[in-house]
């Protein structure tokens, strides 16, 4: 004999992993099956249950079996699909060769300038990382004197061009005096200007 508990596990598993998947787990296919396989087989197996589901097909609550396309409906599809394809490609060829070589083109160097913008801003943290004033004696790096110029320097800006701002920033370090103070850097940017002018 089979306790309830086991019967009950037998048919969770089947219907978990073994039952067509057309098959409607309810109350009247459970009696079906278990009337079934209590009276051919006498215990309740996951075979018993596969079996009992071929045997009693006509008779249980299955679900409809999807419709299948017949050649003419799949070339429809097809068809369709392909008409798609067709005028999505007719009408990206519509535009002239010349002006998506230009978009092109376009794209690719604004891509090459966000690139370039990239690389100045990195190029402009090294350089200030890099600057170093040293002590009057020669003795050593002034660090309190090199932190100042290098906040000075931070400050620097032409515009939103990090290329350009970088340019600036390596002439003011190269215009500096060997022993700078505060407001140097102030000073060079002045006179930077006043060339350009």
């Amino acid at each position: 004999m089979q306790s309830t508990e086991e019967v009950l596990r037998i048919f969770d598993e089947w219907s978990r992993h073994y039952a067509p998947s057309n098959f409607i787990q309810n109350e009247k296919n459970g009696a079906l099956l278990a009337d079934y396989i209590l009276k051919n087989y006498g215990l309740v197996s996951i075979t018993y249950l596969s079996l009992a589901v071929s045997a009693l097909a006509s008779q249980l609550d299955l679900l409809p079996e999807p419709k299948k396309l017949t050649v003419d409906e799949q070339a429809a599809i097809f068809q369709a699909k392909e008409f798609a394809r067709i005028q999505k490609e007719t009408l990206e060829n519509s535009i002239p060769f010349s002006e998506r070589v230009t978009a092109e083109k376009v794209k690719r160097e604004k891509e090459a300038q966000i690139k370039r913008q990239a690389d100045a801003k990195g190029a402009l943290v090294t350089a200030i990382a890099g600057y170093q004033c040293y002590l009057a004696s020669g003795k050593g790096v002034d660090y309190l004197t090199t932190e100042m110029v290098q906040n000075e320097l931070h400050t620097v800006k032409a515009g939103n061009d990090a290329i350009r701002t970088l340019a600036v920033v390596q002439q003011i370090i190269q215009d500096l005096p060997d022993h700078p103070r505060q407001g140097d850097v102030a000073r060079v940017v002045e006179v930077l200007n006043a060339r350009l002018k």
